[in-house]
């Protein structure tokens, strides 16, 4: 499973392991490349009657091209996309305006004024600019550009995934609460997982 950032990679899980599909090491993060192969070589190496998942959601760890280069397996991909404003959108709400003491924007059609409009958001008043008050809002853009390096990474995914044998690429839109059991109903044709009789058990999840 390749994904992302704001791409419902979180809800599109739960979907997969309510159609008896194993995510392997969930939400468990390992800091370097050959940690992770060995955590999931230990998973796979064991005999099971389910479906196993690795998710690919991650790159800013040591060793990341070896780690994907060494899954030589031939097998499919499931890869999340979505439109690139809505993921910077979902980006700057969840990992920048968390933080109350981070910036936000106003009047941006403003063009003129863009770097007063940015400045007063903060400030709230006119005044010139102190030292500190320059840095911080230099480090919020840091921050911003960041967090949003480590979204748009799919394409480097599969650039060293050598073995993929296809990609089934699904929108967001395709998980979204009307259309979401249609589609892993789909997949499950391709892939070969069981689905649930009850598709509220997988329309009701929810992404953002």
């Amino acid at each position: 499973l390749i994904g992302g950032h704001g791409t419902g990679e979180k809800a599109f899980q739960e979907m997969l392991s309510r159609c008896n599909v194993k995510i392997l090491e969930k939400n468990i993060w390992y800091d370097n490349g050959l940690d992770r192969y060995k955590a999931f070589y230990g998973n796979l190496k064991i005999k099971n009657n389910y479906i196993a998942c690795i998710p690919i959601l991650e790159c800013n760890f040591y060793q990341y091209d070896k780690y994907l280069h060494m899954i030589n397996k031939h097998v499919p991909a499931i890869c999340l996309v979505r439109d690139p404003i809505k993921i910077m959108t979902s980006v700057y709400n969840y990992k920048i305006l968390k933080n109350k003491d981070n910036l936000t924007f106003s009047n941006l059609n403003c063009t003129d004024h863009l770097f007063d409009n940015y400045y007063y958001a903060v400030t709230k008043n006119k005044t010139i600019a102190s030292k500190k008050e320059i840095e911080n809002g230099i480090n919020n853009i840091k921050n911003i550009n960041k967090h949003i390096r480590f979204t748009y990474i799919a394409r480097t995914h599969l650039k060293n995934l050598k073995n993929i044998s296809h990609v089934y690429y699904i929108d967001v839109s395709e998980i979204s609460n009307n259309k979401a059991y249609e589609t892993l109903y789909r997949l499950s044709k391709i892939i070969g997982f069981n689905m649930p009789n009850d598709d509220k058990l997988i329309n009701n999840l929810s992404y953002t």
